[in-house]
């Protein structure tokens, strides 16, 4: 189902958020972000997810930084910004104010704290329904606590008329092959999970959401003509390992993932700021570890992608 006008398959970034050290969004350097992902073939932006700290934020802070977001982006840029919360009408008040600030949709965890059966899980989307904008299930088990089996993902979609697909963070390729055979012709399927980007679009997802591609969105483009058939499967293959390589070595750090990658944004001359508390900014002698680690991956990235990644944009 084509929920975004003249979307063609492609790497969706999971936006961070410019955070001030005072904890305020840094709106000054949104542009030259944004700016940097679309030349490089990302096709749209996944916004206040987990690498956009939505859970963490105040939510004057998300509806902020949503209308800073919309107000730089092209219209036909499409944005899907997260409104999960503990709170229903709190979440609705978000997706409200997304679909009046022009967002193309909206995604939501299932409840949060309390874990609710099938009936409860309905009701909850179909409230959430009531703004009605495009509405995507986002299914993260290690966050939400619990996974959404497919038998509730199919009776959302046959009983609340505004659930439109799914961003699936489980992890596993068989679900999200199960989810392409079953409702691919129905539905916007997108996957998350860095590590097979290359096989969510063999398999037939319409989009990947990526978390890496906020400092390195020129993997979007030779994944747009692997896809395509523009480029050898080799090429992707190897592109794959690389980026699996580099996810495997900032997963070695005490930090969560926004920390690492406004960390690689400033290697990359984007200074996005600081993640909010409780994550922190990494310490002087773990950006030296890090850029220990991660520079001969970067150089390999360079050799396949023919761009000197550290050089000024």
């Amino acid at each position: 189902m084509r929920i975004f006008e003249g979307f063609n398959r492609g790497i969706i970034t999971a936006l961070i958020t410019p955070l001030t050290r005072d904890l305020e969004v840094k709106i000054d350097v949104l542009e030259d972000l944004v700016e940097f992902q679309l030349k490089n073939g990302v096709k749209g932006f996944f916004a206040l997810g987990t690498y956009g700290e939505g859970i963490a934020l105040h939510p004057r802070k998300r509806k902020f930084f949503t209308e800073a977001l919309r107000e730089v982006l092209p219209s036909s840029v499409p944005l899907i910004v997260n409104v999960s919360t503990p709170s229903l009408e709190l979440s609705l008040e978000l997706a409200l104010h997304a679909r009046d600030v022009g967002c193309s949709a909206i995604a939501s965890l299932p409840p949060l704290y309390y874990k609710p059966d099938t009936a409860g899980i309905l009701r909850f989307f179909d409230h959430l329904s009531k703004a009605d904008i495009p509405l995507l299930v986002y299914n993260n088990p290690s966050k939400q606590g619990y996974d959404l089996p497919l038998t509730v993902f199919d009776a959302l979609v046959k009983a609340v008329p505004a659930v439109r697909g799914i961003k699936d963070s489980s992890g596993s390729l068989e679900r999200l092959q199960l989810l392409v055979r079953s409702y691919s012709s129905e539905c916007f399927i997108a996957a998350a999970r860095d590590s097979f980007i290359l096989q969510a679009f063999l398999l037939g997802a319409d989009a990947h959401i990526c978390g890496l591609c906020n400092a390195f969105p020129e993997i979007a483009a030779v994944f747009d003509r692997v896809a395509s058939g523009n480029l050898h499967l080799s090429a992707g293959i190897k592109l794959q390992l690389l980026i699996t390589t580099l996810r495997d070595a900032v997963k070695k750090f005490n930090v969560e993932s926004p920390a690492i990658v406004k960390e690689l944004l400033r290697l990359r001359g984007i200074d996005v700021g600081v993640p909010m508390p409780p994550m922190r900014t990494l310490e002087a002698n773990e950006v030296e570890a890090l850029k220990k680690k991660i520079l001969p991956i970067i150089e390999e990235l360079q050799g396949l992608l023919g761009k000197n990644l550290l050089s000024p944009r």
